[in-house]
């Protein structure tokens, strides 16, 4: 799923350089220690990934997080969100009806 997490969110090869962008508050999110958080959790499976979306929606920080600010955390949030709403054949059981 990990390759899988990173074609859904950049659409380009797995082996990029740094970037740095900006969000619209000028906080700097450097993309590839996102891209190594996204990674390490949804090389986890889906069933996990679901319980660190809901831990990160409540601000809980995850050991695969650690080091990033709170902006790249939103960030991170935000790709597991859009990875497993694409990803269909891992449904959140509580969220499926």
């Amino acid at each position: 799923m990990g390759h899988l997490a990173r074609y859904l969110r950049y659409n380009k090869p797995l082996h990029h350089t740094t970037t740095v962008t900006r969000t619209p508050r000028h906080h700097h999110i450097n993309e590839q220690k996102v891209d190594h958080s996204v990674e390490a959790l949804c090389a986890q499976g889906c069933s996990k990934v679901h319980g660190f979306i809901e831990k990160l929606k409540h601000g809980q920080k995850l050991p695969e997080t650690r080091g990033l600010s709170s902006w790249e955390r939103a960030k991170v949030l935000e790709i597991l969100v859009d990875v497993m709403d694409t990803y269909q054949a891992c449904r959140h059981p509580t969220l499926d009806h």
